[in-house]
């Protein structure tokens, strides 16, 4: 069959399909290869066409031969996430021959929250076994109704009340809500701020808005002295109630099938099938935390042997302790440089101009350590023995007076304030470079675009700012809370041209392959091109007298939230495996012709945490940051120990501080 025959096949099929002869159209598509007609199929966007669910898969053959395949799953998903059709015979075929792909696809789309289908879900004919994800189906979206109904109640009221009053009631709510609370209930007020800020500007249309700082601080004390109701908290309430019912019940069972529903008491309660796979689900958030680790602690000895050859000098400061915290913020600031390089990037795209990443870097560095040293970690102290936020910042605010420093709970300046004290506190940097700061971490309300719940767009730890037509706010806790490091570098990788961003994929390849080549092993970077790609994919292939290692890189974004990374799953990583495994005969065939014997290990490298260490038809998921880390925390004496060791999840296990206890942290959370 000559190279250009399937390309005829689906022109053929779209002549057909436009003069309106589905089931012809749709047989000789899904005559070509599945993935290739599966990807015509999803770029065509063919399945929001009645006639494919309603007539075509009404066909036993076709039915079976697309639905019991490897892509069946995705065919559903299509039907359930994007088709918005009703087929109920198509519904019923499926409970009936496939129910737990069924389940598993309606829990990862949260279809049972669409009020066109909802009911019809709760009426399939499920097994004993099955019918306890109905009762979950139908109480989810009782409360979920019942939370948004809520909300749009008190979200009602609030154009009685300035902008400036409710940004000052948002930080008093906070405030108060994570007072004396531990980190993970900040992590959820981080996320009720998002959903806040977007829906509450959006919805109630408000862009380019001038801010009246005056009129903000007076708000501000009067509803902290008790003068004035705050006029978010009955709304900020309801928010936080869907923050909690999303993160810790909705999100759970969606994206994690260990997650098994039962229902007690009217209430949906989760239980885990296996506290091990629970366990190492919690992981992952603690992988980010140990890759900075090593991070930092690699800067620290280059800071140190710099002061010591006198190519750096840090600034004492003002105060005993200033030498100290600007030594820390060196550290944290060549430590994320180091996470950064490691992207094989370095500039951001703002508009037609590249800019250099450093400068950035250096200036948003400043501000959060500053702002965590001088505010929030007097906050904190004050909290242990105050008895409510007004008590601690009261404490707070006069210390701030005594040492002439402004101790407040919110970040708020005009953009001309910003760039002035940005350039009093780093000589040398520009306007430009400080409004470029702005932009790039700044978020604007984008009023042709409605907030969706279930498909949120803001995130306040990536763009720390919310910026109203000259001015840029945000609380000063969760900008001091930044962990800098992975939203940097996120923001970096979204602001870059993907021609950049595939080059730079390439030079990470290369990183990877001359890293192995230094350390003495076999080891080389394949071109798309290259005869052993003919079929499937691999980047770098290292090999030894025992084994091959095919190594399919990607570099993704970090996704901490379940449902980005359920969709790098369906996307990038099970592409990543097909890739791999079409790849894989050639060296067994090599292989056999040698009359050679080693083992194959195939590797998914990605750039994001979550989900390693899990196969994906054969393919083991690994992370790109742990690769290189490897070898600054432990050495080896072969290739075939150092695959042991990453296998085995050992650079985690041993780097991690006190690892058991932090296991133990884990479970009572």
């Amino acid at each position: 069959m000559s190279k250009t025959t399937p390309e005829k096949q689906k022109k053929k099929a779209v002549t057909l399909f436009n003069s309106g002869n589905f089931q012809n159209a749709f047989e000789i598509l899904f005559e070509l290869d599945i993935n290739d007609a599966l990807a015509y199929f999803e770029r065509k966007k063919w399945f929001e066409n009645s006639f494919f669910w309603n007539d075509f898969l009404t066909d036993s053959n076709w039915f079976n031969k697309l639905l019991n395949g490897a892509n069946g799953e995705r065919f559903i998903y299509f039907y359930y996430a994007k088709s918005k059709i009703k087929a109920p015979y198509f519904e019923h075929n499926l409970a009936s021959v496939l129910s737990n792909e069924l389940i598993r696809v309606v829990r990862r789309t949260k279809a049972f929250l669409d009020p066109d289908r909802v009911h019809d879900l709760t009426k399939l004919n499920f097994s004993e076994n099955d019918k306890p994800h109905q009762l979950a189906w139908a109480k989810f979206y009782q409360d979920f109704v019942g939370i948004a109904a809520k909300i749009q109640r008190n979200f009602e009221k609030l154009g009685e009340s300035e902008i400036e009053t409710d940004l000052a009631g948002c930080v008093i709510w906070l405030e108060e809500q994570r007072f004396n609370k531990d980190d993970q209930e900040t992590n959820l007020l981080a996320i009720t701020y998002s959903y806040f800020i977007q829906h509450y500007f959006n919805d109630l249309l408000v862009s380019n808005y001038a801010f009246n700082t005056t009129l903000y601080y007076e708000k501000f004390y009067e509803i902290l002295g008790g003068k004035r109701r705050n006029p978010l908290s009955n709304y900020l309430n309801a928010l936080h109630q869907f923050t909690n019912f999303k993160t810790r019940f909705l999100d759970s069972y969606a994206f994690d099938d260990n997650c098994i529903p039962l229902i007690a008491n009217n209430q949906v309660q989760l239980r885990f099938k296996n506290q091990g796979i629970f366990d190492e689900w919690k992981k992952d958030e603690g992988r980010y935390w140990v890759v900075k680790h090593v991070y930092e602690a690699r800067a620290a000895k280059i800071v140190v042997e710099m002061e010591e050859e006198g190519t750096l000098k840090i600034p004492k400061g003002r105060l005993p302790e200033d030498e100290e915290l600007n030594r820390t913020l060196t550290i944290i600031e060549y430590g994320a440089m180091l996470l950064i390089n490691e992207l094989q990037l370095s500039q951001f795209e703002c508009g037609n101009r590249n800019i250099s990443y450093q400068p950035l870097l250096e200036l948003f560095n400043g501000y959060i350590g500053n702002l965590k040293d001088r505010y929030e970690r007097h906050m904190l102290l004050a909290s242990e023995k105050a008895t409510s936020f007004k008590n601690a910042f009261e404490v707070v605010f006069k210390q701030g007076q005594e040492l002439d420093i402004i101790m407040i709970p919110d970040f708020l300046l005009s953009v001309d304030e910003f760039v002035a004290r940005s350039q009093q506190a780093i000589p040398g940097i520009s306007k430009t470079e400080s409004e470029d700061l702005v932009d790039l971490f700044s978020y604007e309300p984008n009023l042709k675009k409605r907030f969706d719940f279930l498909a949120p767009t803001y995130n306040v730890w990536h763009q720390p700012f919310l910026k109203l037509k000259n001015h840029i706010f945000c609380p000063t806790f969760l900008l001091a809370r930044n962990s800098l490091y992975y939203p940097f570098a996120q923001v970096l990788l979204k602001n870059n041209h993907q021609t950049k961003l595939n080059a730079a994929a390439k030079e990470m390849e290369n990183k990877l392959a001359n890293m192995f080549k230094q350390l003495g092993w076999q080891a080389e970077q394949l071109s798309a091109v290259d005869p052993r790609n003919k079929k499937g994919d691999v980047d770098v292939l290292i090999e030894s007298e025992q084994l091959i290692v095919l190594i399919q890189l990607k570099r993704s974004f970090f996704r901490t939230e379940l449902e980005e990374a359920y969709n790098e799953i369906e996307t990038s990583t099970r592409k990543a495996a097909r890739q791999l495994n079409e790849a894989e005969p050639y060296y067994v065939k090599q292989l056999e012709s040698q009359k050679k014997s080693k083992s194959i290990h195939k590797w998914i490298v990605s750039t994001s945490f979550e989900n390693l260490y899990n196969h994906y038809n054969g393919a083991l998921k690994l992370n790109y940051f742990e690769i290189i880390q490897s070898f600054h925390v432990s050495n080896f004496d072969s290739l075939e120990d150092w695959i042991k060791y990453m296998e085995g999840d050992l650079f985690f296990k041993e780097t991690a501080i006190k690892y058991q206890e932090f296991l133990s942290n884990i479970r009572e959370q």
